[in-house]
């Protein structure tokens, strides 16, 4: 039970006239302070309960601030003038809202459909144990309560957290008594990855969502979650929408927790059109062959995430044949079948198979396949990880990919259906094999330096520096047999430099080591 403030205390915010550019007359500390996980808003809430207010808007506006649509900020900014500690947690729960996003902890969402203090859900068991607002109950995406694991309650007689009407203490005993307080299906399991996402939890990695602001990631999961529970009928409309939503997202986060294939669910999905008889497209129309598909994948506001999603759907319907200029662009393989059988027997999307048949380390993309089990069977025993090429190099995730857009090496097979590139582990190896063999046999090492030195003397990035070595520009003068992969290239310092004295200005953040050298 939260204590009421006591004596000459209890109704000070009454008379307190508040404004962003005045500051408040000196109050004594109340002994109140922010929980954890609390937003403004809802510590605006207690402080109207302790106040003795029955109407909130009508006390926000008496302090000079907007009571009928509450902007968090300015609660936010009023709270920080209050006598009272803790106000960082106020900040890091606090949203922040902008036109139709509203941004929290990093991450974006969308406002009204997974950000919303209108129809707000609530843990019956975390107002029992401390009767304070958590951030999370205004997010309609989540289902189950991140400490208890019950599903949150909504229904609208019993929520005590409307924004017209703070939380008495004598409501205590009216929650208890609200509702059962039942386990949430294990099966649950989006709700977890979103407080993950927002830190509340420890975060679950999906390659395919991470990769998402999270209002895409919780589109994508929504409609691919349609997909799986509909099909290509459309849903039909229904007074519990947002009760569909959830088992949409629920169902879409757990087919890619489980590494589902994409492009088969596609494949699936469109061979339940009418308008497709034996694999073969009666209509030309895209929008009539894909159904509501159609507008849920070319909404504007996701389309930037969702374009590999673009590329897989006006795959599958060139090869259902759905108009000629998808034909162009994704000529079909001859050996279509076979690669659908080595992709049977090896357990490997098609799409997989025929990448490793066009694959040549030598040419890559060049557009030979080879439709052999054996060969498909040897390269995919070689593939790895971009996490395991990145450490064989002995460089970071950033400079791995900085490495692979400048073109050094390329992926075998490319981002797609929820799964990372994989990399030939050869190619990789013979990088290292490469640089290795240049290396003198009487080296030295006074004066030579590494990449990353190197990189800040000659103002150039690191992967320009490991291609002008690769390329032969550059020359391998040692090498530190006591460091891993590349950072074991020791090279002769630039002859010329770029003068930052005489410019007035100097590199952006140098390590130590490196502003020593320079």
């Amino acid at each position: 039970m939260i204590p009421l403030l006591s004596g000459s205390a209890a109704h000070m915010l009454d008379k307190l006239s508040w404004s962003s550019s005045a500051n408040p007359p000196p109050i004594p500390r109340w002994g109140l302070e922010p929980y954890e996980h609390e937003p403004a808003h809802g510590f605006f809430l207690r402080l109207a309960a302790l106040n003795g207010q029955q109407a909130t808007p009508a006390f926000a506006m008496s302090l000079g601030l907007n009571g009928r649509n509450i902007d968090p900020q300015q609660m936010l900014q009023f709270c920080k003038q209050l006598p009272i500690p803790g106000t960082e947690r106020l900040c890091a729960a606090t949203p922040s809202i902008a036109k139709s996003s509203v941004y929290i902890r990093g991450e974006h969402l969308r406002l009204g459909r997974d950000w919303s203090i209108r129809h707000r859900r609530y843990c019956l068991a975390c107002l029992n144990e401390k009767s304070f607002h958590r951030f999370w109950f205004d997010l309609p995406i989540v289902r189950v309560c991140p400490i208890h694991q019950i599903e949150l309650a909504s229904e609208r007689r019993s929520m005590k957290w409307a924004w017209h009407y703070p939380l008495q203490t004598s409501d205590m005993a009216i929650c208890k008594t609200d509702a059962a307080l039942t386990k949430a299906d294990p099966g649950l399991r989006f709700s977890s990855y979103i407080l993950g996402r927002l830190g509340v939890l420890q975060p679950s990695r999906i390659s395919l969502l991470d990769n998402l602001r999270l209002s895409e990631a919780v589109y994508l999961c929504s409609i691919i979650g349609k997909m799986l529970i509909h099909g290509w009928k459309p849903a039909e409309s229904s007074r519990h929408e947002s009760s569909q939503d959830q088992q949409f997202m629920e169902a879409g986060h757990n087919f890619l927790d489980e590494n589902g294939s994409l492009s088969d669910l596609l494949e699936r999905h469109i061979r339940e059109s009418p308008y497709c008889v034996d694999g073969v497209f009666g209509c030309k129309d895209i929008q009539k062959n894909l159904g509501w598909w159609y507008y849920a994948l070319y909404t504007k506001q996701y389309r930037r995430g969702l374009d590999f999603l673009m590329e897989d759907t006006n795959r599958v319907l060139e090869k259902f044949g759905a108009c000629r200029r998808l034909r162009r662009k994704f000529p079909v393989a001859e050996n279509e079948p076979s690669a659908r059988e080595i992709a049977t027997a090896l357990g490997l999307r098609i799409d997989e198979v025929i990448q490793l048949a066009k694959w040549n380390s030598r040419i890559p993309e060049c557009g030979l396949e080879e439709f052999e089990a054996e060969t498909i069977k040897r390269r995919s025993s070689r593939m790895i990880s971009a996490e395991t090429a990145a450490d064989v190099l002995g460089v970071s995730r950033k400079r791995f990919a900085s490495m692979r857009s400048h073109g050094i090496f390329a992926p075998v097979i490319k981002d797609a259906g929820g799964k990372s590139g994989q990399y030939d582990r050869n190619e990789i190896e013979e990088i290292l094999a490469t640089i290795k063999s240049r290396v003198p046999t009487l080296s030295k090492s006074a004066g030579l330096v590494d990449f990353d030195i190197y990189r800040a003397k000659a103002c150039c990035s690191y992967s320009k520096a490991v291609a002008d070595v690769l390329s032969g520009a550059v020359a391998v003068d040692g090498w530190d047999i006591t460091k891993p992969g590349l950072q074991a290239v020791l090279v002769s310092a630039p002859v010329r430099t770029r003068n930052y004295s005489g410019r007035g200005r100097l590199p952006k953040h140098p390590s130590p080591r490196i502003a020593q050298v320079l």
